[in-house]
């Protein structure tokens, strides 16, 4: 037996040149006669670190196999090993022996490997307790195995055969991994099943670039792997196979991601690899994730986007040399919400309930989707009275910081990033046509449920406030490849209590000239509501008045035809009195309502007809109802004695008047009042409703401009007292029109009176003693 003093000197001098030290305590003894190495607490530093150390090892051989090629290991017992692993920029370190290229060495130069014609056998190997410590630029990573067994491993230059089995910790993560291997010149089959459980990923954080960080996420891995090798190709086979990450976050350019769960489930998956290192892919999975956020990392109340979830349920695979596929036949995304400030009470920019995508197929040439179905969307636009959109601060704040980043980077890599895009732009290819191009195919898109879009607007007094629903949205079909093919848009819906739309356009969006048509209605607009956009620029306020458009209009192959029908009811200007607030001078405004008059027609209606036609670059406008509407004036003014005994019968509901500012005939409706804080019509004026019904049916052509005049008695204060607060104003503007709203769908729900016949008014205020709200009514 060679004692562990001579065993510790030549081991000693092997290590000098590398600068390593054996450890006093360390104990190696060899028995020839049983072939024996035994190992005994074995320490080996560099620079005072430990770089390698066993506690104990017993390795045995036979030494007689050697006389038949053969390697025969009897025994391999190994308990308590540790390895240091260094890398840095300028070296690489195992165990402190350097592994780094000799630099002498020419790049060209290289040995020919003799031949190793032993056979390896090694019927059973233990090994437990071992520890791999791995360090780079300070950055450290700890592997345990708990233990590592192999069983009836078998090694030649033809044939290699054998079992493993490994269980042990990365760090905190839990590790099994087994399996076995049978080949046979280079041929046969690999077979393991894995297991890795809680692998914190926050660990890697420091080896990604310094704008990125991995502060949380632990993934889960199981599954079965089967690995062909025949003929020059492999086969990779998974079975059972799945990926869980959860409680992810990662940060990148002050954006954090953050994601509760995601899951990736195949039950079975086939890649094949060839000598050409041409891939097929083929199998069958499903995926799902929870719970996706994007926020400011400085301030998580500021929301960009988040997903509750999105499900996969089946996911094909089908990857041929010339046409990989995925196949999806349904994917769920279920409540999207975009820019939400969640410290406010502000609702987010866009919401979406549901999302539907149905037969989803990609490949490397096209995607084609059968249909997306949105349900549930709204869209809240909140603008301030510094004209900033309020619930757009999230997407704004991305954006500065985006800008700040773009500024504060190393000019070398802009100068870099901008000779990388001139390069990219003088290389562009020359040929567009459909063949080289991604193809992207849309069957239909639809709303499944009513869309609800809300505008307010507090940079105006008083505020601006719309609320549109669209019930109807279908766009399809979409083809990029077909540039004859029609696809027809159709969207339908109204805007707070009466306005209506209804427009379809069919399209040939990729057609080398352009062709489309629109055919629709826009009906019953309120231009009293958008007079604060306008008044500045007018010197006048609209105190009434009703927008419809009717268009129907194509263009072929460039040109233009068709008509644009407007119709405005009942529009009346009043210019605004400085010294209080909504009270209007319609005295002031008498010579552009007069003008506006040599318009009207009978009806006290502005309707303009446009003949569209020309080519699309140089388009013809036509005008030719005004002359029309002249001639109708003057006969309804040689029309008024006749007009006035018509109205007789209802003499003790509305009264008759040519007046000289407006000078037409006039029906002139009794007020309407109600008493303070009332909204709907008492009992006892049944008989004015009833009449007043009766006298639009009678008359099918009479159109009524109602506006509604509020009181400081509505919100409690003193009869006569002068309303300049913004918030009282808005209050007695809500009741106002809630009485014209009232009143008009009782017209219409009780007595089929068509909405777009009764005009609103902007509300006003009657700051006068002892006046009464009420609705005043004018033809």
């Amino acid at each position: 037996m060679f004692s562990p003093q001579i065993s510790n000197y030549f081991i000693q001098k092997q290590l000098t040149p590398n600068a390593l030290v054996l450890g006093g305590q360390s104990h190696v003894r060899y028995n020839p006669f049983l072939s024996k190495l035994s190992v005994e607490n074995f320490v080996i530093t560099k620079n005072k670190n430990i770089v390698i150390a066993i506690k104990e090892l017993e390795l045995g051989i036979s030494l007689y196999q050697l006389l038949f090629d053969r390697i025969y290991i009897k025994q391999f017992d190994l308990d308590g090993l540790f390895i240091k692993v260094r890398q840095d920029k300028n070296r690489e370190e195992i165990a402190g022996f350097s592994i780094t290229n000799d630099p002498d060495t020419q790049a060209g130069e290289s040995t020919s490997a003799e031949p190793f014609n032993y056979e390896i056998i090694l019927p059973l190997l233990k090994l437990q307790n071992a520890k791999v410590g791995y360090e780079s630029d300070g950055k450290k990573l700890e592997f345990i195995a708990t233990y590592f067994n192999t069983k009836n491993i078998a090694i030649d230059n033809q044939k290699q055969s054998g079992q493993f089995q490994l269980s042990g910790k990365l760090q905190e993560a839990i590790i099994n991994l087994s399996g076995k291997f049978d080949l046979i010149a280079q041929q046969g089959v690999v077979e393991n099943e894995i297991d890795l459980m809680a692998l914190d990923l926050s660990l890697f954080s420091p080896w990604l670039p310094e704008t990125n960080q991995l502060k949380s996420g632990l993934v889960t891995l199981s599954g079965q792997q089967k690995i062909h090798l025949i003929d020059n190709q492999t086969k990779l086979g998974l079975k059972n196979s799945q990926v869980k990450i959860e409680q992810l976050e990662f940060v990148h350019d002050n954006i954090l991601l953050s994601i509760d769960q995601q899951e990736f489930y195949a039950k079975e998956l086939e890649l094949n690899l060839n000598e050409a290192s041409e891939v097929e892919l083929s199998g069958q999975g499903q995926f799902s994730l929870n719970r996706l956020a994007l926020t400011n990392h400085q301030n998580k109340q500021q929301l960009l986007a988040s997903v509750r979830s999105i499900s996969l349920p089946v996911i094909n695979i089908d990857q041929t040399q010339t046409s990989p596929l995925i196949a999806l036949p349904s994917i769920d995304i279920n409540k999207i919400i975009i820019s939400d400030e969640l410290n406010t009470d502000l609702p987010p920019l866009l919401h979406i309930d549901q999302t539907q995508l149905i037969d989803v197929n990609i490949s490397d040439r096209k995607t084609a989707i059968d249909s997306v179905s949105v349900g549930g969307l709204s869209i809240d636009t909140y603008i301030s009275d510094t004209k900033n959109i309020d619930n757009l601060n999230p997407v704004q704040a991305f954006i500065n910081n985006d800008e700040i980043i773009e500024v504060n980077k190393n000019p070398d890599d802009s100068a870099l990033t901008q000779a990388n895009s001139d390069v990219q732009k003088n290389n562009k290819p020359t040929s567009t046509s459909n063949e080289n191009q991604y193809r992207f195919v849309l069957n239909q898109l639809n709303f499944s449920t009513p869309a609800r879009i809300k505008l307010v607007d507090a940079s105006i007094k008083p505020n601006y406030k719309r609320n549109y629903t669209i019930d109807t949205l279908k766009v399809g079909p979409v083809d990029t490849h077909q540039p004859n093919q029609e696809t027809r848009l159709t969207v339908a819906g109204y805007g707070d209590e009466h306005e209506k739309f209804n427009v379809t356009s069919v399209n040939k969006l990729f057609a080398e000239k352009p062709s489309y048509s629109v055919k629709g209605y826009i009906n019953e607009i309120d231009l009293s509501s958008i007079s604060p956009y306008i008044k500045d620029a007018l010197k006048h306020e609209i105190k009434s008045g009703q927008f419809n458009l009717d268009i129907d209009t194509e263009i072929n192959d460039g040109n233009l035809s068709g008509n644009a029908d407007i119709l405005i009811r009942h529009i009346e200007f009043s210019t605004k009195i400085a010294d209080a607030h909504n009270a209007v001078n319609t005295t002031a405004s008498m010579p552009l309502n007069i003008a506006l008059d040599m318009l009207k027609d009978s009806s006290g209606n502005v309707e303009l007809s446009f003949p569209l036609a020309g080519d699309v670059n140089s388009p013809e406008f036509g005008l030719i109802s005004l002359t029309t509407f002249l001639v109708k004036k003057a006969s309804m003014m040689a029309a008024k004695d006749y007009l006035m005994q018509t109205f007789v019968p209802y003499a003790n509901v509305v009264s008759i008047a040519m007046t000289a500012a407006d000078a037409i005939l006039k029906v002139r409706f009794n007020d309407l009042s109600y008493i303070a804080k009332q909204v709907e019509p008492s009992v006892e004026d049944n008989a004015y409703l009833s009449q007043f019904a009766q006298l639009l049916i009678d008359k099918p052509d009479t159109h009524v401009t109602i506006c509604p005049i509020a009181v400081p008695d509505d919100i409690n204060l003193k009869s006569g007292a002068k309303v300049t607060e913004p918030e009282q104003i808005e209050q007695l503007n809500k009741i106002s029109m809630q009485r014209f709203n009232h009143f008009k769908s009782l017209m219409n729900q009780q007595y089929n009176i068509e909405t777009s016949r009764l005009i609103s008014c902007s509300p006003s205020i009657d700051s006068s003693i002892k006046a009464k709200p009420r609705l005043s009514f004018s033809t």
